[in-house]
């Protein structure tokens, strides 16, 4: 007698995998948005960068 996994596990572990591979890709490109955000509020150079008080936005507000 051998120890077989349930019909439909690996099926199930495929799909979960592809879900997760799906966050994954997600998330990196919710971060890499995130970068280039950060890169206009550090840059005091930049056409786009404005001081979140003296540009309107307070906490909570965004």
């Amino acid at each position: 007698m051998g120890l077989e996994p349930p019909v439909g596990f690996s099926d199930s572990l495929i799909t979960e995998r592809a879900r997760i591979d799906r966050q994954i890709g997600d998330l990196t490109a919710v971060r890499a948005r995130l970068d280039e955000i950060i890169a206009v509020a550090t840059d005091p150079s930049h056409p786009h960068h404005s001081h979140p008080v003296r540009g309107g936005v307070t906490a909570g507000t965004a």
